[in-house]
């Protein structure tokens, strides 16, 4: 089947993903049929989605979720728990900012949404949960860059950064902004994903290990300088709380 031309390679991979978490086992011509890619570029997509754990083959060469998404997939697992925690302080955050409100974790080289609160506003953004972006990208991505292992890191700047917008950092100006996010403790993107949209983003490190990310997105023109300030000081009292809440919790297993 003919592939479109203008498709990135990070699209048509999380197409292969989605085709598995929307349509449930599958085999590579069945996901290829569902994509519309070539049956041999399916195989090069799970291949690498096999061996970072987001997907699973059986020996019928059927593939299924693997174990990088499962646990975010009902049941009260590590997925369920971080959201009962943190939906509390998303609330909050979309009541106080009246903004689309995130809950990412680390998945391999991506960032995972894991909840999302659409604003009630005009010109909303929307991000469904079982969306996967990449890590270099955008508030809600490199809020958990700038804390993931060095290997993590390592891997990011050693690949091909694609190009979303004329916003999106290469690798010297990524490099720099990840130093900066963990020197304040939060970072700010404008346009890096979406043009005309910025975002904010906050680490949450309970015990000062990374467990996932809150932050907030909207278009540029309801982000001035006073209210930005203010939206930043909301996302790290709530960061805050929920790192508090998930140290009350116990051992809750790495979302990395």
């Amino acid at each position: 089947m003919p592939e479109e031309p203008h498709s990135s390679s990070f699209a048509r991979g999380l197409n292969v993903l989605a085709a598995v978490v929307d349509g449930g086992p599958q085999r590579a011509d069945e996901i290829a049929r569902r994509t519309e890619l070539s049956t041999s570029s399916v195989y090069r997509f799970v291949r690498t989605l096999v061996d970072d754990g987001f997907l699973e083959a059986d020996g019928a060469g059927t593939y299924r979720v693997g174990p990088r998404l499962s646990r975010f997939r009902g049941g009260p697992d590590t997925g369920e728990v971080l959201r009962g925690l943190a939906l509390p302080f998303m609330r909050e955050l979309a009541t106080e900012t009246s903004e689309t409100v995130l809950l990412t974790v680390p998945a391999g080289e991506s960032a995972l949404v894991v909840e999302s609160l659409d604003s009630p506003l005009s010109m909303r953004l929307s991000f469904a949960p079982g969306t996967l972006r990449p890590l270099y990208a955008g508030a809600s991505a490199k809020a958990l860059l700038a804390f993931s292992p060095q290997e993590v890191i390592d891997r990011v700047l050693r690949s091909e950064l694609e190009r979303f917008t004329p916003g999106t950092p290469a690798k010297a100006a990524l490099r720099k902004q990840l130093a900066q996010v963990r020197e304040q403790g939060y970072v700010v993107s404008r346009g890096e994903v979406d043009p005309h949209a910025v975002a904010i983003g906050v680490p949450v490190m309970p015990h000062g290990r990374l467990v996932c990310a809150l932050s907030i997105a909207g278009p540029e023109h309801r982000f001035d300088g006073h209210r930005a300030r203010a939206e930043v000081r909301a996302l790290i009292t709530a960061a805050r709380g929920l790192a508090s809440q998930l140290e009350d919790a116990g051992d809750l297993p790495a979302c990395s």
